[in-house]
């Protein structure tokens, strides 16, 4: 006994023809078994489609500086001009801690270069000091002066941990 095969979409699904189609409220036949009407074979070539293979999955992990190319630019910013050294550091892990849980990735923290300071800027190197301590416990992925170093930027990029 030959199986007539049956016409197939690109996608490999079968095409009913109107006597296959049932819809509720018409009198057809019922199959004795979900099995009798599915066709496996039809299944079995569906799931072996060659036009969609998967990505092959690299066995070495992310370095770190890639994993920081892959973060997106800030989305979000916290001002910390005006404010004390205490204020400046608590208003910092405030903010690191509503944007994890907000699920941001990068966040910029604007220090100010201290232009506007009697003596050397203070809030640039507490915040800095902050982040290398949130870095050390893996708290933030890591941590960049936006124009390369601390004393030609006033605001400082932080890359959160994905969790």
């Amino acid at each position: 006994m030959t199986r007539k095969k049956k016409k197939t979409t690109r996608a490999g699904l079968p095409i009913l023809s109107a006597d296959e189609c049932h819809f509720a409220g018409e009198e057809a036949e019922v199959a004795a078994s979900f099995d009798e009407m599915f066709d496996t074979d039809i299944f079995d070539r569906a799931c072996v489609n060659d036009r969609y293979p998967k990505k092959a999955v690299s066995a070495k992990p992310l370095s770190r500086s890639q994993r920081i190319q892959k973060y997106p630019l800030p989305q979000a910013q916290l001002d910390l001009h005006g404010c004390t050294a205490v204020e400046a550091i608590q208003q910092s892990l405030d903010f690191l801690t509503r944007a994890r849980n907000r699920r941001l990735q990068t966040v910029q923290i604007i220090t100010g270069k201290g232009l506007h300071s009697e003596g050397p800027a203070v809030l640039p190197e507490v915040v800095e000091e902050k982040l290398r301590e949130l870095e050390e416990a893996d708290d933030i992925l890591a941590y960049r002066w936006e124009n390369g170093s601390r004393k030609a930027s006033g605001a400082v990029i932080v890359f959160l941990v994905e969790k």
